[in-house]
């Protein structure tokens, strides 16, 4: 039998949380994994106390905190500075990790000796009920643009070594509705992630998730994640290329981060990424480009006569409207 057996933070930031939030510290402190501490950030609830009396309810079986609101990310913030764990684990209060979750992620660390791992997915409904198994389309997440494919990676999903901040740093407090994507595109900047299929945890879809309440915030925050990516990734970071890739393979990976940008209706940012693509391919402009402008009826930088002579060139260019 193994001697590995780490202590574990199991972190539950909670705002207003009276609805959902016995549920998961439940999940939480009945794990079968028995090295954990659960640690409750109360981030300025306004519900009369509810909140904090539901916590306090769990005694010594949790640890408390409370704080002025500040968002999400402070509160994870504070508790990590609070852990005492060697690995961190982020719960949401209307979200439930299965029984053997630690467990299992333990046994797979133990197994692979790796820093970072993430969990199957289900979503369920108010009454907890599963109403669909998420596909999880990669085992590995060997650098950013995996990070990104997946949506940044389910936070909640994820087994963290805690010094794994050291070098991502703590999460952006700034950042109300992205932070756990802008986290897992630092966090694969440096280590790579394993697919554990055997631990789940289940995210409850319901009208006061935050993403449904701060929609729009979350809109203009993706554009934000652009100029993210554009000021703390280099394309070599995002894609983890040699440094002797060949020009054409650098110009669709640009041509990728450009379509990434314009997704998220960040156009300025887009242009930058295509001027990069466009220079690198003799001056040439590609299908992507041409669709981004056609489709987005952006008036770009370029000169008009090059975007003509290029469509006219192009064999499928009558797909095009102008």
């Amino acid at each position: 039998m193994s001697n590995f057996y780490p202590s574990v933070s199991i972190i539950i930031p909670v705002y207003n949380g009276s609805n959902y939030m016995r549920e998961a510290i439940d999940s939480a402190v009945n794990q079968t994994y028995k090295n954990i501490e659960v640690i409750i950030i109360n981030d300025g609830s306004n519900d009369g106390g509810k909140t904090r009396d539901i916590a306090l309810s769990y005694g010594s079986k949790i640890r408390y905190f409370e704080k002025k609101n500040g968002g999400v990310s402070t509160a994870l913030n504070l508790g990590i500075k609070k852990m005492t764990g060697e690995y961190f684990c982020w719960l949401s209060h209307d979200d439930l990790f299965s029984p053997n979750r630690i467990e299992e992620d333990i046994k797979f660390f133990d197994r692979k000796k790796i820093e970072i791992s993430y969990s199957s997915l289900s979503s369920i409904n108010e009454k907890g009920k599963v109403i669909e198994e998420k596909n999880i389309t990669l085992d590995i997440v060997a650098k950013p643009h995996d990070a990104l494919k997946l949506g940044g990676v389910h936070m909640c999903s994820m087994t963290i070594h805690k010094s794994c901040f050291d070098k991502a740093g703590l999460f952006n407090e700034s950042n109300y509705t992205m932070q756990d994507v802008e986290m897992t595109l630092l966090l694969s900047k440096y280590y790579t992630f394993h697919f554990n299929p055997k631990s789940k945890t289940f995210v409850r879809l319901h009208p006061e998730r935050g993403s449904h309440t701060m929609k729009s915030i979350q809109n203009e925050e993706q554009k934000k994640i652009c100029h993210f990516l554009k000021t703390n990734f280099t394309v070599y970071d995002f894609f983890k290329l040699e440094d002797d890739v060949d020009n054409k393979i650098l110009s669709k990976c640009y041509q990728t981060l450009a379509g990434i940008c314009t997704n998220f209706s960040s156009y300025e940012i887009a242009d930058d990424f295509f001027k990069n693509a466009y220079l690198l391919c003799n001056k040439k402009l590609s299908i992507t480009y041409i669709s981004y402008m056609l489709g987005s009826k952006r008036v770009s930088s370029f000169p008009v006569r090059n975007i003509i002579s290029v469509i006219k060139k192009c064999k499928k260019f009558r797909k095009f409207r102008i």
